[in-house]
């Protein structure tokens, strides 16, 4: 099994680090939404699933795995207290649209 930082490596085209924490939700076990767009761990999820891997790690291993390794690839990480859970400051690139993040129904 691949470690964690390997899928760093390859997220790094797919995450971006902007200044202040406005982007993606962290999310949590209370919130069962599978919005890659809008949650950290659910984008982590579909990136996951994309690659067909069976295992991703539990929400709890995946909030403490976060900063420790954007730390060690000296990604500044932040994150804040808002109505609707903690945001970071990670957003997702516009080719995560094409690469693996589940397409949109049009009506």
């Amino acid at each position: 099994m691949l470690s964690w930082p390997f899928y760093v490596q390859q997220a790094e085209r797919h995450l971006l680090a902007v200044s202040t924490p406005n982007g993606l939700y962290i999310g949590n076990a209370n919130i069962i939404s599978a919005d890659p767009r809008k949650y950290l761990y659910d984008a982590y999820l579909s990136f996951m699933g994309a690659r067909g891997h069976q295992r991703p790690m539990s929400l709890t291993a995946f909030g403490q795995a976060v900063p420790q390794t954007l730390r060690e690839y000296e990604i500044e990480f932040l994150k804040r207290k808002t109505n609707q859970g903690m945001q970071t400051n990670l957003t997702l690139n516009d080719d995560s649209e094409a690469d693996w993040l589940p397409k949109c129904e049009t009506l």
